[in-house]
């Protein structure tokens, strides 16, 4: 009974460590992120858990690295595989696999292995969406956004508001002179036959 204790404690301390380890990461051209499982790579596509991307999509395959970012490349051209050390070793990456990364004649356990880089351009920024303004209405409302509305002067970094436009004039024109009334002198007079005379 003791034994069969040890074993189940054993097989537990097992399961638990391999359910602790860290995922993998595929990052895709576009700023994607896959986390699972890397299976295999070839030179077509690389399997993560059941699914399969094809290999022109990705940039970076990160081994337990789900939570990292990747190292600064070295030069675009080649293929990189960043060991756990700090080396790089450029090359075509022939494949990998549960067990190993073999670049051209050179191959690397898993474990030494941090990164793998493919030839190529480097991802766009991950797309994260904006959040709303604080107190923003809701997409498809007519309210002004938080933004435009005056804040106090105060807090840094906020914009100020402009100037309150001046309102118009609410003066009264002067009455009509009577006919035949002498014009005072500095203001126009329109006649229809005549156009604007002074």
């Amino acid at each position: 009974m003791v034994i069969t204790l040890r074993a189940g404690a054993t097989l537990g301390l097992a399961l638990a460590v391999s359910w602790a380890r860290p995922q993998d990461v595929l990052i895709l051209r576009d700023g994607t992120r896959l986390l699972g499982e890397v299976r295999s790579c070839n030179d077509a596509s690389c399997r993560v858990d059941a699914d399969s991307v094809p290999r022109a999509r990705i940039v970076w395959v990160g081994f337990g690295q789900a939570a990292a970012a990747p190292p600064a490349p070295r030069n675009l051209a080649p293929d990189e595989v960043h060991l756990v050390t700090g080396a790089v070793v450029s090359g075509d990456v022939v494949g990998l696999s549960l067990g190993g990364v073999l670049i051209g004649e050179k191959s690397f356990d898993r474990e030494e292995v941090a990164w793998v880089r493919f030839a190529g351009p480097a991802p766009m920024p991950a797309r994260t969406p904006s959040p709303p303004p604080p107190g923003g209405p809701i997409r498809g409302q007519s309210s002004p956004p938080a933004a435009a509305t005056p804040r106090p002067a105060d807090q840094p970094g906020t914009p100020r508001s402009p100037p309150p436009l001046p309102k118009p004039s609410t003066t009264t024109p002067p009455p009509p002179l009577p006919p035949g009334s002498p014009v005072p002198p500095g203001t126009a007079t329109c006649d229809p036959r005549q156009g604007m005379v002074r």
